[in-house]
């Protein structure tokens, strides 16, 4: 046979589910070797599943916290947050709903999945009581950082080196998602922040990282400590800027 690298389309296997401690999450299998899994997980559900396991008192929609008793201790429960919790659960299910191997046969042949980050994203919230001062700082905001951010200072935030090859990388824009809802967001190879005004109740800017490698970290999971401190240390200089 001649054995070659090709590209064919596969069959996969979609699992959505209610985890005890990560609330809904869900999973891709691949039918074909070596069996791929991609697991998708809302740590904002697992924050607001492990405050209320503790006796905090949080309200919360969708994946956003708007309000707490306690807003200290929710960032000492966001901080626990690592590397072995996420590993734990990805291995947890994926081992019981695509049993490749059994628990034997895993153990014999020391066959395990390694793990990867694909995508993620990291935001920070400012809570609104009334939508009318959302709304109006909003549009002010857009007003006064649209014009000032161009290609150069875009690639800078993220860390990459300016290139008017990489141009076509990077762009700056505004658009209306709904009736309610205006984002701004901006791009830069495979990491993006985007501004928008949330429920008319939250104010977030959100960074998301498409390809980690981009901001120059290998995409095991054993950097998921690093990267989440790059993503908050980029956050903050956005913000501090505009």
């Amino acid at each position: 046979r001649n054995i070659s690298r090709q590209t064919r389309c596969v069959d996969h296997f979609y699992f959505y589910l209610i985890d005890k401690h990560w609330g809904p999450i869900s999973i891709r299998f691949s039918s074909h070797l070596p069996f791929n899994v991609k697991v998708y997980l809302n740590a904002n559900r697992w924050l607001a599943r492990k405050a209320l396991d503790q006796g905090l008192t949080i309200k919360f929609k969708d994946n956003a916290i708007l309000d707490g008793n306690d807003p200290l201790a929710l960032q000492a429960i966001a901080d626990t947050l690592n590397e072995p919790m996420i590993r734990s659960v990805c291995e947890h299910w994926s081992y019981r709903l695509l049993p490749v191997l059994t628990y034997q046969q895993r153990n014999k042949s020391n066959f395990r999945y390694q793990w990867f980050l694909d995508q993620i994203e990291y935001a920070h919230n400012m809570v609104f009581k009334s939508p009318l001062s959302l709304t109006k700082l909003f549009h002010r905001h857009l007003a006064l950082n649209y014009e000032p951010l161009h290609a150069q200072q875009i690639q800078r935030f993220f860390g990459h080196r300016y290139c008017p090859a990489q141009d076509h990388k990077c762009q700056l824009r505004i658009h209306h998602k709904s009736q309610t809802v205006t984002v701004m967001r901006m791009r830069s190879r495979g990491c993006s922040i985007k501004q928008y005004n949330k429920f008319q109740r939250l104010f977030r800017t959100e960074i998301t990282v498409t390809n980690v490698r981009d901001l120059k970290i290998y995409k095991a999971l054993s950097n998921f400590k690093l990267l989440k401190e790059r993503m908050e240390n980029i956050l903050a200089a956005f913000q501090e800027t505009q």
